[in-house]
């Protein structure tokens, strides 16, 4: 008897399901048991104290920090199709080409202006 293309959906489903909780399982009997403190609670590299006045001004550099992260990560959005199959004519590889350059001397200028550097 053939199964309809819902019960193999179903089967999937339910096959995933199962390996997915059965990982879980696995992680949280092996896992190392730690304790709850403090740190482990508090927001991870935010530049202020997670329970302190939501006015308080932060530093810029994490505002910065970020927004060169979302530069680079829309640009892997944009390149990644052309990696893809895309990249056959010359045309589309000059076009990478010169994104890329644009993108490289942009962080070469954040570099210069100092926007990378802690103090």
């Amino acid at each position: 008897m053939m199964m309809s293309s819902l019960e193999w959906g179903m089967v999937y489903f339910v096959g995933v399901g199962g390996f997915s909780a059965l990982l879980l399982l696995a992680a949280k009997m092996l896992g190392k048991k730690s304790r709850a403190n403090m740190y482990a609670a508090s927001a991870f590299e935010c530049g202020f104290q997670a329970m302190s006045n939501a006015r308080m001004p932060f530093s810029l550099k994490f505002y910065i920090v970020a927004l060169v992260f979302l530069v680079f990560d829309v640009e892997l959005i944009l390149i990644l199709p052309y990696f893809c199959g895309v990249m056959a004519t010359p045309w589309s590889m000059l076009c990478v080409f010169w994104f890329m350059m644009v993108l490289f001397l942009g962080l070469i200028h954040e570099c210069n202006e100092g926007a990378m550097e802690w103090q």
